[in-house]
């Protein structure tokens, strides 16, 4: 399979969420006409992913050099990586899981270097905290394991 049809039915499948996603957010609460209300941000998101979607769909469409064997796997050990995360971040917690999923995708990804394995984890779980818990006040997923 090539390239081109990779970006191809990647980019329908995330443009096939992204209208799911959209009709999800019509079931918020409406807001009142001054206020956007709880569904603008989920809204504009999948908006987002959508015109997204469809550069990619472009693009797979414009190409054709071959994806070789180690990109799908590349891919499908992101993937599986993915859904071990989503798995285990109500079980360990976000602040364990974050920074360990981070290590392994940058590993997965083929980044050898110390400096960016420490720091790029590390680095995105603090400002995450800061950003959602401190600043936002949004709780964080805990875990239930800890």
């Amino acid at each position: 399979m090539t390239k081109a049809n990779h970006d191809v039915i990647i980019s329908i499948c995330v443009m096939g969420f992204a209208v799911f996603f959209f009709s999800l957010t019509f079931q918020f609460p409406t807001g009142n006409p001054q206020d956007m209300g709880p569904a603008f941000m989920p809204r504009a998101y999948a908006i987002m992913i959508m015109i997204l979607g469809l550069l990619l769909f472009f693009k797979g469409l414009k190409s054709g050099p071959q994806a070789g064997k180690k990109g799908t796997k590349l891919i499908l050990l992101t993937i599986g990586w993915l859904f071990i995360y989503i798995f285990f971040v109500p079980i360990i917690g976000f602040y364990i899981m974050t920074p360990l999923f981070l290590f392994v995708f940058l590993w997965i990804v083929r980044e050898r270097r110390l400096i960016p394995l420490l720091a790029i984890p590390l680095f995105t779980t603090v400002l995450i905290f800061f950003f959602f818990k401190q600043l936002l006040n949004v709780p964080i997923p805990a875990g239930t394991l800890f």
